[in-house]
């Protein structure tokens, strides 16, 4: 198998139909990789402290808190020039976004109360 990475779906490893691990590579796993340093808590990913963004700092009650979380992935990208992010929609406590990269898109859910 050439270099690939594991699809997490869900905070979960993806399965196919028989049980086997969804495999990605390419823009899809740079999209994965920028999504983890997304949802990670900025210091608290065990394998790299260095990634992660502090998504806590938006307040919900902001009436400008979409463009400040913009900014916040924004910073957390950083190592991904290639990855642009955008929230798509708002509903407290969660917020869905949209990951691009090379014509290749990801979007996701993310649930403040869930936050690592």
């Amino acid at each position: 198998m050439n270099d690939t990475d594991t699809l997490i779906k869900n905070r979960d490893i993806a399965v196919d139909s028989g049980g086997r691990y969804v495999h990605i590579s390419g823009d899809e796993e740079i999209l994965q990789k920028a999504y983890i340093s997304i949802c990670a808590r900025l210091g608290g990913f065990v394998y790299n402290r260095e990634i992660g963004c502090e998504l806590c700092a938006a307040d919900f009650a902001d009436e400008n808190f979409a463009e400040k979380l913009n900014l916040i992935m924004a910073q957390a990208l950083a190592d991904y020039p290639k990855v642009k992010a955008e929230v798509v929609a708002v509903r407290k406590p969660k917020f869905s976004i949209r990951l691009s990269c090379n014509g290749s898109e990801r979007r996701e859910i993310i649930n403040t109360n869930d936050y690592i």
